[in-house]
C-alpha cells in the first residue's frame, strides 16, 4: 500500500477530535453560571466611582499641606513669642540692675522679630 489513510482512519480521527471537543465545550448551565459571576458595566462604573471618591486629588493634597503649614507656622510663632518674652524680661532686669545701659536695653528690645518701640 501507499500509506494513504483509509476512510475508517479518517472517521476515527474525526470521532476522536469531536469527542475531545465535546469534553472541552461548556454546557448551557455552566455558561449561565460563569455569566452570573461577571460584573455588569454599570456595576463596574459604580465601583470605579467609589474608588475615585477615595482617591486623593492634587487639590486635596495641597489644601491639607497648606493647613499643616499654617498650623506649623502658628506653633512656631508661639514658640518665638515665648522666647522673645523671656529675652525681653532678661534685658529689662539687666537694665534695672544697671548691668546694661538704657540705650542698650532699648536697642535690644527694638530688634526683630517682635520689636518694642524706643
Amino acid at each position: 500500500m501507499d500509506n494513504q489513510p483509509t476512510n475508517q482512519d479518517i472517521i476515527d480521527n474525526l470521532n476522536r477530535s469531536f469527542s475531545e471537543l465535546e469534553q472541552k465545550m461548556v454546557t448551557k448551565d455552566e455558561f449561565k453560571s460563569e455569566l452570573a459571576k461577571m460584573v455588569t458595566k454599570d456595576e463596574l462604573k459604580n465601583e470605579f466611582a467609589k474608588f475615585e471618591t477615595k482617591f486623593v486629588t492634587k487639590e486635596f493634597f495641597v489644601d491639607k499641606l497648606d493647613e499643616k503649614f499654617a498650623d506649623f507656622r502658628g506653633e512656631l510663632m508661639t514658640l518665638l513669642r515665648k522666647g522673645d518674652n523671656k529675652l525681653g524680661a532678661l534685658v529689662n532686669k539687666l537694665g534695672f540692675q544697671k548691668v546694661l545701659p538704657i540705650a542698650d536695653v532699648q536697642d535690644v528690645l527694638a530688634m526683630e522679630p517682635f520689636p518694642v518701640g524706643k
